[in-house]
């Protein structure tokens, strides 16, 4: 099982991974955090949970426009268009493991 240690927000984690996924999940981690500082140009630092969180709605949002998409494609026929949707729902698929392991991650350094 491979690990890989990323940065989003300034902060650093660890995440478990499949071997062969590090780099993957390295671009992930980026994309994440693109979406975070996105957030925090717009509506300022608000704090690390709620960041987090709007950029978890953002990237689910961006996850049901790509599921739709991909039902699209499925119902076109075309071939092209179908591995481009399978494509799609696996780096969904990851995206959705990442964002569960930060929820976990950022509800474990929320104060008690």
């Amino acid at each position: 099982m491979g690990e890989v240690s990323v940065n989003i927000h300034g902060r650093d984690y660890h995440i478990g991974c499949q071997d062969g996924q590090e780099e993957h999940l390295v671009k992930l981690a980026a994309f994440l955090d693109g979406k975070v500082n996105d957030l925090v140009e717009s509506v300022g630092n608000i704090g690390d949970m709620p960041l987090l969180a709007m950029a978890g709605i953002l990237v689910a949002d961006e996850l049901a426009d790509s599921r739709r998409d991909q039902g699209e494609a499925n119902t076109d026929g075309s071939l092209g268009q179908i591995q481009v949707a399978q494509e799609r729902a696996a780096t969904v698929d990851l995206l959705d493991a990442m964002v569960l392991r930060i929820d976990s991650i950022a509800a474990s350094l929320e104060p008690t």
